[in-house]
């Protein structure tokens, strides 16, 4: 190839005119041996006179007359080489780009690429740093900083971030905290903008792989840059390495940002430097904290609890005197304790969240009641289903109570437990290690129930089951009793349907003494046995029509219903028959 080649280059090239003083004839162009000048020499432009041509001019006393300049011919290529020579001719010109180096001046393909590497990373830089608010261009100014390309930026105030992260930050004093508030937008950023890390960091870094001291991971479905524990302690602390230690225990457990489980580090396998773990944002902090609010959280094993709701007002249900007085007590704290603990700084002497119980008789209201109180209140209500939260296995059942106060913490939830005698059970003497770890269960949830800042309401249909150290611990205890004859009355009559017609039947059946469970379950069969009747009328209607000789279907007049549902003392009846009879009770 590389003979082929310099054929081809001295083949084809003219040679330069050289005046000659003899007349020998032409040499024999396979003996013509190629002069040393370099490849990239001009092919048409004649060559300077060597040394030795110079020197032999000077030495000549004659003087100089005009002769006839004798130029070489171009000795011709054979046919075979000449079409192989022009077949491959791009081929050849790149392979003498690559022997020959560029002359001074022009760029080689390796610095026109990095060029245009560093102009695409420009364009990309230029577009984020447009449409960032004024904390997110601040990070990127700081990681440009670490990586020698800005001098530090100054942090901003807080109060000109345009995100609602600013809302949390002053809610809980961070704003004096420049470490916590980086964090966050270091672990907010792949959320708000993807492409925010790839642009700040990879456009001084060709590779961040080739700079480990950045941390950073890539997983399958996110192809951005994740930062981990080591990406935050870089762009934070540099190379200082008291700061860096600083920085690192805002991961450790005990940090408020990890008790609270808003962000943590993804756990690796055993051996592997804690800090390469990737950053994880809670999702409902990511919402709060781009939106302003959190979405629902996902009924799972790590969230046992589904959201009740009722449109119901307290005017809507009968309650007794004192259950009323109750619910005002905990509409109240719900309403005022936030200003009291911030405005009057009582924080520091009162403890936080507030702790009721709701004990009585099963059906009395106690569930609808807290839903009620929700409703009244713009307050989120979560049921936690114990048949989930609780686990043979030792530890677990912590580890799930645990995880949902933390996902519950600083949302203004109230957690509801139905059944709470089933994990808030009196503790027993010891007998054997299972009594034991049983007794450790029950005094861990004692102490983390008080220390959740919302409101939690346990329910029990004995109070003499809870545990004597929680009954203390309780800012409010509410019994829940079978209501009376008057109060059964008004159940009946705020428990039928707006548009129904019922008489008196109220008055006739206050005397049986069934819980409002069991009212409304009353009211469920009665109404569609009311609803089977009206339709059965319809069909008597067309029936009696259709019977009758010589009458056209067309001119039936259309069957009118009843405006009201109407509901007959008999179904009322047989449905407080049934309900007596599940418990076990005759009707009398």
């Amino acid at each position: 190839m590389i003979s082929k080649l310099l054929q081809w280059l001295f083949g084809r090239k003219k040679r330069r005119p050289v005046k000659r003083t003899d007349r020998r004839p032409a040499p024999d162009p396979i003996e013509l041996k190629p002069t040393p000048e370099p490849a990239v020499s001009a092919i048409t432009e004649p060559l300077p006179a060597t040394g030795q041509e110079a020197a032999l001019e000077e030495k000549s006393d004659e003087p100089r007359v005009q002769e006839e300049v004798a130029t070489e011919e171009i000795p011709e290529v054979p046919r075979y080489l000449e079409e192989e020579v022009v077949e491959n001719e791009p081929d050849f010109r790149s392979l003498v780009t690559e022997l020959v180096p560029f002359e001074s001046g022009t760029e080689t393909l390796e610095q026109k690429d990095k060029k245009e590497v560093m102009e695409t990373h420009q364009q990309q830089d230029d577009y984020v740093r447009q449409s960032l608010p004024v904390e997110f261009d601040y990070l990127e100014s700081l990681i440009s900083h670490r990586l020698g390309k800005r001098a530090r930026p100054s942090f901003p105030i807080v109060d000109t971030w345009a995100l609602p992260l600013k809302d949390y930050i002053f809610k809980y004093g961070l704003s004096e905290d420049k470490t916590a508030c980086t964090i966050l937008l270091i672990a907010l950023a792949p959320h708000a903008y993807p492409a925010l890390l790839d642009a700040a960091i990879e456009k001084k870094i060709e590779n961040s792989g080739d700079f480990p001291d950045i941390g950073g991971v890539r997983v399958n479905n996110f192809r951005g840059f994740l930062p981990t524990g080591q990406t935050a302690i870089f762009i934070i602390a540099g190379d200082d390495w008291q700061e860096r230690t600083r920085v690192e225990k805002f991961f450790w457990s005990d940090n408020t940002l990890s008790m609270k489980k808003i962000l943590w580090l993804d756990e690796l396998p055993q051996g592997e430097p804690v800090m390469s773990g990737k950053i994880i944002m809670a999702r409902d902090y990511v919402d709060l904290f781009l939106f302003g609010l959190a979405a629902p959280p996902k009924f799972s094993t790590s969230f046992p609890a589904k959201k009740i709701t009722s449109e119901l007002r307290p005017d809507d249900i009968v309650m007794s005197r004192e259950v009323k007085r109750h619910f005002r007590n905990l509409e109240e704290w719900i309403n005022h304790n936030d200003t009291l603990m911030s405005d009057w700084d009582m924080d520091k002497r009162l403890r936080q969240g507030y702790r009721a119980l709701f004990y009585g008789p099963p059906g009395t209201g106690k569930t609808l009641t807290a839903t009620i109180l929700g409703n009244q209140t713009g307050k989120e209500v979560y049921k936690i289903d114990l048949a989930m939260l609780v686990s043979k296995y030792i530890g677990e059942t912590e580890k799930n109570l645990e995880l949902l106060f933390a996902r519950a913490e600083d949302k203004d939830w109230i957690l509801f437990f139905d059944e709470a005698d089933a994990i808030f059970g009196k503790r027993t003497s010891v007998r054997d290690a299972h009594d034991k770890y049983a007794n450790q269960e029950v005094s861990y949830l004692l102490q983390r129930i008080e220390d959740y800042n919302g409101m939690v309401i346990l329910a029990t249909n004995m109070k003499n089951n809870i545990d004597d150290a929680f009954i203390r611990r309780f800012n409010d205890i509410v019994r829940f009793t079978m209501p009376g004859e008057e109060e059964r009355a008004g159940i009946w009559t705020k428990s039928f349907p707006d548009d129904a017609e019922f008489g008196d039947i109220p008055q006739k059946v206050k005397k049986y003494d069934i819980s409002g469970g069991n009212i409304i379950n009353v009211i469920h069969y009665a109404g569609i046995q009311a609803v089977k009747k009206q339709a059965v009328s319809e069909n008597e209607y067309y029936d009696g029509f259709s019977k009758e000789p010589g009458i056209d279907p067309e001119t039936i007049p259309e069957y009118v219903r009843p405006v009201k549902l109407r509901y007959d003392l008999d179904d009322i009846v047989e449905g407080i028959k049934r309900e007596m009879l599940k418990e076990g009770r005759p009707l009398v």
